[in-house]
């Protein structure tokens, strides 16, 4: 796994389709070999684990959000190609997204929401994690996290639909896609906003303002942080009706 992040860095801003066979396959051996790793961490991660949900939610507490295996497998690969992030900040990431889930499903629970996406719930899941990875990492890997998990889904809807591939082969496709994704939505508002739905603004918002409230502020817990950035100050979007031209430009400038 060391050699992956030169192999990304090398073959950054070529799709699948653009590389020789060799790196292709070359692609295809460092994912299979990461996606093993990530399911190894996250298996010590969660092992004798149990989600902190109450009662009270336990009906939301089996709720899929909007990821497949496909995009954990995507995101998985990914992260072996980032030298930033070393094996214990994923698995601190790992907990901490535990811990946001929980907080999300909690939440929406106490407010009688039927589901734990696209509301205010959804808000406080992805701002808890940023603000956790914030607090306990730093910053930028947090950021790291956050974005590349957007990534990884907008990477997976583009490879599901693929006919006549391996799950191997779509989730190196996948893999190329997010870099290349990153590269052009970084670099155009209009690639950016044809790239990325409703949904995914308002995540990118969030995740952005739980790291702000970790790096500006001085809360003690995340409870206090949220409240004061979805009640007082109103920079979080609780709702895919608020995404408006002008929330989709702030949120771009955040992804630059």
């Amino acid at each position: 796994m060391d050699e992956a992040p030169n192999f990304f860095k090398s073959i950054e801003g070529r799709s699948y389709e653009e590389l020789t066979p060799k790196e292709q396959q070359k692609l295809i051996e460092i994912s299979k070999t990461a996606k093993v790793a990530y399911d190894e961490i996250s298996t010590i991660v969660n092992e004798g684990t149990e989600p902190q949900i109450s009662s009270l939610s336990s009906s939301l507490a089996s709720a899929q959000y909007l990821e497949d295996e496909m995009s954990k497998a995507i995101e998985a690969v990914v992260y072996a190609g980032l030298p930033n992030l070393s094996v214990a900040e994923i698995a601190i990431s790992f907990l901490n997204s535990n811990d946001a889930r929980d907080i999300g499903i909690n939440y929406a629970a106490l407010q009688g929401y039927s589901v734990t996406w696209d509301n205010p719930a959804d808000a406080y899941r992805h701002f808890s994690w940023n603000w956790f990875n914030s607090e306990d990492i730093n910053v930028n890997d947090a950021r790291s996290f956050g974005d590349y998990h957007e990534l990884a889904l907008v990477a997976a809807n583009y490879v599901n639909p693929m006919g006549g591939k391996t799950y191997d082969e779509k989730v190196a496709i996948g893999v190329a896609k997010v870099f290349s994704t990153r590269s052009s939505t970084q670099g155009s508002l209009s690639t950016f906003n044809s790239v990325f739905d409703n949904a995914s603004i308002m995540d990118i918002t969030n995740n952005s303002q739980g790291r702000k409230y970790s790096l500006n502020y001085s809360f003690s817990n995340v409870a206090d942080a949220f409240y004061a950035a979805y009640f007082t100050n109103d920079v979080l979007i609780g709702y895919l009706s608020e995404i408006t031209s002008s929330v989709r430009s702030t949120a771009y400038s955040y992804w630059q």
